[in-house]
Parts: structure tokens; C-alpha cells; sequence
């Protein structure tokens, strides 16, 4: 009762979790659908939880006329549940009216009220007055004022009707505690819309309190007539010519240039030939049909937003093949050069590791000083991922102060299963917040930096217990291409958790490419509907969060994320078997991890 936000979670990834391996109406999925309703229900997401418990309601109906109620638990309270969200709905409307058509005079009253019992005390000082009340009353003019002003048109403060399961006083306090919180936020329960994107409500990160949209999902937001602002529209646009912001400036986190011949530098060079010969060699299998011929495949598509590509590099024209898209909204999207080389260095690791993945390039600041930086770049840069390109995957190996519009586009892109990467920042973004946004919010898998040992970076930022910094990649005194107009040489060996990230997001884009694979698997038990179901299901963090999880090798020695746990072609030769068969492990292996 005290923690429903983690409840509403958990039970949301139960959910998904039974809907993708048993069905909808399986007994044990509508208990799980019911623990998410009545969860939301305290949280104050009526509509949400109206939606859930009329399902339940349904397929219990459903299974009746067919004469199999018995495959279903009875549900009888779901129906008094339903009337509980009609009737919390209906009082959240009745308030909303209330509050919409409340006159300006009323409004003052409180204060002219105030103002007369000021006067009556100045010119009559027999006069007896509760003071007690007085101040009360004036202080809630003055409070509702200022509130109005600051927060015109969110909803009144309501209290919501009691479920009837609740008996206790511990209960009745914990839900009243609950309700008048998320409801007079003007949190996800009001079903009154903002021109300025989903409603907010504060939430506690595993780094500290920063605000993110109550769900991911499109329903619980509130967007199924909301298109127009989830497709096309952007926040930005409905201001107004937006000013840059000053507190934004973003930060690119390269630590430090490599150096040739340094120790980490072989084994970041063993990494990749490591990679090559354990990994690679697996989706290969993939790659062709079973007599050798190479098959087209889904194709994973990856947006990197950076500094640009130099596409006059001599590895970029190797890769234009695989160069899909390409847009600045830098100077008016006039400047489509990388005068940084930040950009080109990572995509180049990108194109590097996921070798048959398409990559849109997204250009979104200059450089490492940007002061005419504009958080809307990155709002409008994610949109044109999602809405044109259709990208899997997006990756950012940068950091700013937290923006409500980059994180209301994030949250917006992650309910339509896009995967999101981001650097956690060198050494500590700000000793109060060492993790950066939008590394730091939950639906973005925070990458840190190992160097080519699997050891965790000395510049990764201070992170106890690993609260926020999700996983460790390879991130230190890797070479990649480098712009040959800046005169540098042509590739270039850098260090810092912006060279992790792409590395972290390629890897993940292997393992979406693995489970898209044409070509079908010798075990019966993996037949198309199942595999629908591990691809739903690994496009989402939670899902792919699993697979790195699997992939992590974390002891004494090493800390960062490896992918031939997973796929490693070289023990063939020891298993006395073949890398088909070690295919075909790969997949049960996965597949386990991701309904364990």
C-alpha cells in the first residue's frame, strides 16, 4: 500500500509478461490484470483501471456463454471495482466543471473577505476578531491566488470515493494519503488536457526525484485522440519561437583522447576481434537461408543524436549503403558538417559493430561548447526518429540539465518500442546530480565505461549499488573514424562514456537483429508465434534490460557487458557440435532470460 508506483510496475511487466506466453484470458493473466487495476486505482489512474477491469469483466462473460467459466477464477468483485472508477471519474469531472466555470468574483472573494477584516480592525480597535481564522483564511487567499496564477487550468483538489476493499484505518489513511496526493497534482488521474504534453507527477528515480509521465503507455497518457501532438506536433511548436536554454548547455563526454600504443588500447582492439570471431560468426547463420544464400532479413535501424558524420571519410563511403537518413536542426538545418568529430567517431562504432544495421543521423548540437544550444533540437530529432525513420533504437552520448519536453518525447517514442541509450556522463555531470539526463530517467538504459580488461572506468561517475548507471561497455581508448578536415589524421582514439554508449547500443541492436532473424530455427518448440512473442517482448527496457543482464559479466575482475556470453561461436569446437546448433542454444537462452 505504501509503494503502489512500484506495484503498478512490477505488475505491468507480469502482465505483458503472461499476455506473451499464455494468452489473454488465462486464468492467472486476469488475476495479474486485476493486481495492475486496482494499483492504478490507488494511484488515482481511474480511466486506466476502468479499461482493465471491464476487460476482466468481459472475458469472464465471454468464457461463460461458451460454458468454460470454470477456467477462471471467480471475479465477482471486479463489477463493484467498475463502479468505483465510474464514480471516481464522474467526481473528477464534476469538480473539473466546477473549478472551468468558476467566476473571477468568486475567486477574489477569499481576498476581499481578508481585506475587510483588515480595515474593520485599523478603525475600530474594540473590535474582537479571531486572528487564528483570519490568517488562515488570508493565507489560503493569498496561497489559492498565487496557484491559480502559476497553474491555470489543472484540476481542482478532490477525494476520491473509498474502495470497498479497503477496511482497515491503515489502509484508509495509506489510500487517503495517496489519492490527495496524486490527485491534487493534477496527476495522471485528471482527464483534462495541457498544451503542454502528458500530465506529470513527480517519481522517485534511482538517482534522485525528477519528473517523468506516470507510464509509457499510450492509453495511461491519455493519447488515444491525442495524435496530432504524439505524431506531429511538438511541444515546442505550440510556444512559440523558443529562446535557448542557458541552464541546457550539453555536454559531450569524451574524458580524454586515447593514445596509440597505451596498454588499453590492444585490448580494445582485442575486443573488437573478439567480437568478430565469437559473435559475428553466430548471426552469420542468421544472415543466410540454409544453402549458404545471404537473405535480406529485417534490417534494425538505429538513430545516433550527435554532431553530424563526415561522409567524405573514406569509412563513411564504405557504410553509405547502410547511411539511411541524415538531418540538422543546427542553424536551421543549414550546417550539415561535423566540425566536432564527436559524431562521426560514434557512428562509426555503430556502423562497426551492428554491421548489418541502418543508422539515421540526427544533428543535433555543434560541439563540446554549444552555447546557442536548443533543447528543442533533441525534441524534434527523436519525433523525426520515431515518425519517419521508424528507428529500433536511439542513442544520445550527451547530457543537459533536465528538459519536460525531451523527457515527454522520450517517454512518447518508448511506448511505440523504441530503445534508448544514453552516456551517464565522466566523473559526475554536477556533484548533486553525477548522473546526466537523459541518462538518468528510467526508460533510458544508462551506459558507463569499462576499459578492453571488462574493468569499470576510473571516470565513470559516483554511483553506489549501481542505482542508475544500468551497464558498463567498452569505453576506453577506442579507435574510430575521425573528420579529416580537422585535420587530426583519420581515426582517432577516444575514451568516456559517449564512446560507450553506441558501442552498448549496437550491441543491443545485435540482439534485436538475432530474434528478427528470416531464417527459421530446427527446434519445433520455436515457431513463429513464439518468436512474436520474445520480439514484443525484448522492445521495451525492461525486455532488453534482461538480455544485458544475461550478458554481463560482474565480478572482482570485470564489470561491463560481453556478447559472447550469449553468442560465442568459438565453443563449438569444444561442444563437439556446430555453430547452428550453438544458433539454436542462443535462442532457448534468451528466451529464458526474458520469462524467467
Amino acid at each position: 500500500i505504501e509503494d503502489f508506483e512500484e506495484a503498478v510496475r512490477l505488475d505491468r511487466r507480469t502482465l505483458q509478461q503472461r499476455e506473451d506466453l499464455f494468452g489473454v484470458d488465462e486464468d492467472g493473466t486476469c488475476n495479474s490484470r486485476k493486481n495492475l487495476a486496482c494499483n492504478l486505482f490507488y494511484l488515482g489512474k481511474f480511466k486506466e483501471a476502468q479499461t482493465l477491469f471491464q476487460k476482466n469483466v468481459e472475458i469472464k462473460k465471454k468464457l461463460s456463454s461458451l460454458g468454460r467459466a470454470d477456467l477462471i477464477d471467480d471475479d465477482s468483485d471486479s463489477e463493484q471495482w467498475l463502479e468505483d472508477c465510474a464514480t471516481a471519474r464522474k467526481e473528477l469531472e464534476a469538480k473539473d466543471h466546477k473549478h472551468t466555470h468558476t467566476s473571477p468574483e468568486r475567486k477574489k472573494a477569499p481576498k476581499k473577505a481578508s481585506n475587510s477584516l483588515e480595515k474593520a480592525k485599523a478603525t475600530s480597535p474594540s473590535l474582537k476578531v479571531d486572528n487564528s481564522k483570519d490568517r488562515k483564511r488570508s493565507a489560503s487567499a493569498s496561497s489559492g491566488s498565487k496557484r491559480r496564477s502559476a497553474d491555470a487550468g489543472k484540476s481542482p483538489s478532490i477525494s476520491a470515493p473509498i474502495p470497498h476493499r479497503i477496511k482497515t484505518d491503515q489502509e484508509k489513511a495509506a489510500w487517503d494519503k495517496h489519492t490527495r496526493t496524486s490527485l491534487n497534482s493534477d496527476g495522471p488521474g485528471d482527464s483534462s488536457s495541457s498544451s503542454q504534453g502528458p500530465r506529470q507527477e513527480v517519481r522517485k528515480s534511482r538517482s534522485d526525484l525528477e519528473l517523468k509521465p506516470a507510464s509509457t503507455s499510450k492509453s495511461s497518457l491519455g493519447l488515444e485522440n491525442s495524435t496530432e501532438l504524439s505524431r506531429s506536433g511538438s511541444t515546442s511548436s505550440q510556444k512559440g519561437s523558443r529562446q535557448p536554454n542557458k541552464n541546457a548547455f550539453p555536454k559531450l563526454f569524451d574524458v580524454r583522447d586515447g593514445i596509440e600504443g597505451h596498454i588499453d588500447s590492444a585490448t580494445a582492439d582485442e575486443w573488437f576481434e573478439d567480437l568478430e570471431e565469437k559473435t559475428q560468426s553466430i548471426l552469420d547463420e542468421g544472415r543466410q537461408d540454409e544453402n549458404g544464400r545471404p537473405t535480406l532479413g529485417r534490417r534494425i535501424k538505429i538513430a545516433i543524436l550527435d554532431t553530424e558524420i563526415d561522409m567524405e571519410h573514406p569509412d563513411m563511403k564504405s557504410y553509405k549503403q547502410r547511411i539511411k537518413g541524415r538531418k540538422s536542426w543546427v542553424d536551421s538545418g543549414k550546417d550539415d558538417e561535423d566540425t566536432c568529430g564527436h559524431g562521426t567517431h560514434a557512428a562509426a562504432l555503430v556502423l562497426k559493430v551492428a554491421r548489418k544495421a541502418y543508422v539515421y543521423i540526427a544533428r543535433v548540437v555543434r560541439g563540446y561548447d554549444d552555447k546557442d544550444f536548443q533543447t528543442s533540437n533533441v525534441v524534434q530529432a527523436i519525433q523525426w526518429a520515431r515518425d519517419q525513420s521508424k528507428v529500433d533504437i536511439i542513442t544520445m552520448s550527451m547530457g543537459m540539465r533536465h528538459d519536460d519536453e525531451i523527457a515527454s518525447a522520450i517517454n512518447y517514442a518508448a511506448a511505440d518500442g523504441i530503445l534508448f541509450f544514453a552516456a551517464a556522463s565522466n566523473v559526475g555531470a554536477t556533484k548533486l546530480h553525477p548522473i546526466a539526463f537523459p541518462a538518468k530517467l528510467n526508460n533510458v538504459i544508462s551506459i558507463g565505461s569499462a576499459n578492453g580488461n571488462g574493468r569499470r572506468s576510473e571516470f565513470n561517475p559516483y554511483d553506489p549499488g549501481r542505482r542508475k548507471i544500468n551497464y558498463n561497455a567498452l569505453g576506453e581508448q577506442v579507435k574510430a573514424a575521425w573528420p579529416k578536415r580537422l585535420n587530426q589524421g583519420t581515426h582517432r582514439r577516444m575514451s568516456g562514456t559517449s564512446t560507450a554508449a553506441p558501442i552498448a547500443a549496437a550491441i543491443a541492436a545485435l540482439s534485436l537483429e538475432f530474434v528478427y532473424s528470416e531464417r527459421p530455427f530446427r527446434n519445433p518448440m520455436i515457431t513463429q508465434k513464439y518468436l512474436q512473442g520474445i520480439r514484443k517482448r525484448i522492445k521495451s527496457f525492461d525486455g532488453m534490460s534482461s538480455i544485458l543482464d544475461f550478458m554481463v559479466v560482474h565480478d572482482d575482475q570485470h564489470d561491463w557487458i560481453l556478447p559472447s556470453v550469449l553468442f560465442d561461436a568459438s565453443r563449438a569446437e569444444e561442444l563437439e557440435c556446430t555453430v547452428g546448433d550453438l544458433r539454436e542454444s542462443a535462442m532457448q537462452k534468451l528466451r529464458e532470460q526474458l520469462f524467467s
